[in-house]
């Protein structure tokens, strides 16, 4: 295996692989976010890995399929409102600390279901030049409700499919 500086290799005792197979001594290699190969360990080499997995199972990042990242989750009514009255960029800021928590938690995707204003698309348009830009995130930007129904506390009313 030919190694560069962007080079990572990972040790995986077992991989279950999103295809239906389950995998037993992987090496993984990923170069610049992106897995490159996976490679079956031979049991005589010592490739040298950065990481070394031996009692661990690897699996593909998850999808978080229903999220709203402009805000906390808090279950503090005062905080709720609070933060559906901040500005643009306090909403931004935390739709950005958001995408790196579910990053750091293996989760490699979001369908986010929008805000009042569509900070999520200006952060989905920022994301894609960003080191973060391996992070899918799907969102339809302005967040909308149907009166009476679900999402008032984060979206805008509507009362006729044309509203839209």
């Amino acid at each position: 295996m030919k190694s560069s500086d962007n080079d990572i290799y990972i040790y995986a005792q077992w991989i279950i692989d999103g295809l239906g197979h389950v995998l037993q001594d992987q090496i993984i290699h990923i170069q610049d976010h992106f897995i490159q190969s996976i490679q079956k360990a031979a049991p005589d080499s010592h490739h040298p890995c950065h990481i070394y997995l031996s009692q661990c199972t690897v699996l593909p990042w998850l999808i978080d399929a229903h999220v709203h990242l402009c805000l906390s989750g808090s279950l503090d009514l005062s905080i709720r409102q609070n933060q559906l009255n901040q500005s643009h960029d306090d909403i931004q800021s935390k739709i950005w600390e958001h995408i790196q928590q579910h990053i750091s938690y293996g989760i490699g995707g979001v369908r986010d279901g929008g805000d009042q204003w569509a900070n999520g698309l200006i952060v989905r348009h920022q994301l894609k030049t960003s080191p973060l830009s391996f992070f899918t995130y799907q969102t339809p930007g302005t967040a909308w409700f149907k009166k009476g129904r679900y999402g008032t506390f984060v979206g805008r009313p509507i009362h006729q499919v044309q509203e839209i």
